[in-house]
Formats: C-alpha cells, structure tokens, sequence
C-alpha cells in the first residue's frame, strides 16, 4: 500500500518546491527592483534599520 503512495508523495513534492521556489524567485527579480526604483537610492538605507 505505502509502495504506491511514494511516487506521488515525491512528485507533489517537487511541483511544491518548485512553486516556492517560484515565488521566491519574482520576489527578488520583480518586488525587489521595483522598491529599489521607488525610492531613489534611499533603498539601502531604507532597509538597514
């Protein structure tokens, strides 16, 4: 019973950290460059404190 479960558990696994992986992915090519143009080089300093 277990034998035929492994393979789905593996696979919705993968597709899982994949998709989080995604996420984190856009967060930092798109959120994060779109902070950096909004603020206008305050951006580091912004985020230090």
């Amino acid at each position: 019973m277990i034998d035929h479960l492994i393979p789905y558990v593996i696979l919705f696994g993968s597709i899982g950290t994949g998709l989080v992986a995604g996420v984190f992915f856009a967060f930092s090519s798109f959120v994060m460059k779109a902070l950096a143009s909004l603020l206008n080089g305050r951006y580091g300093t912004t985020f230090e404190h």
